[in-house]
């Protein structure tokens, strides 16, 4: 699949829209525990504070400019890392508990799936 600019503008939105939800999460989270006098005790999304930080500084700091697109493309590995690891329903104590033989038979099986397929549709077997 060709990356075109249409895609990295659909990707450039996509993260815009990802962004403004973001930025909800804490003052919808803080007016609902204070509307329900909730006691219950709110921990503090600390990405969204890192994620402010690194919007100021691209915005204000330019001495660093030229390390930007490289904290851009860590920040993109952590999130997908974060999203995955959420979506699973993994925590680091659960990995601890478990161990890293089920993570890593899970990462060789998803290898040996994707191979597979690709495989297979390059062969003709399927068609798209």
């Amino acid at each position: 699949m060709e990356v075109t600019i249409k895609h990295l503008d659909r990707v450039k939105l996509f993260i815009q829209s990802r962004s403004h939800t973001i930025l909800w999460i804490v003052p919808l989270s803080v007016g609902t525990a204070m509307a329900k006098k909730s006691n219950a005790q709110i921990q503090w999304p600390w990405f969204i504070l890192f994620f402010c930080l690194a919007a100021v500084a691209n915005t204000y700091v330019h001495t660093f400019q030229a390390f930007y697109p490289n904290l851009k493309h860590l920040g993109v590995i952590g999130l997908t890392v974060t999203l995955f690891l959420i979506g699973t329903g993994l925590s680091k104590k659960t990995l601890q508990e478990v161990g890293v033989r089920p993570l890593l038979q899970g990462i060789l099986l998803w290898i040996v799936v994707a191979v597979g397929s690709m495989a297979l549709i390059r062969t003709g077997w399927i068609h798209l």
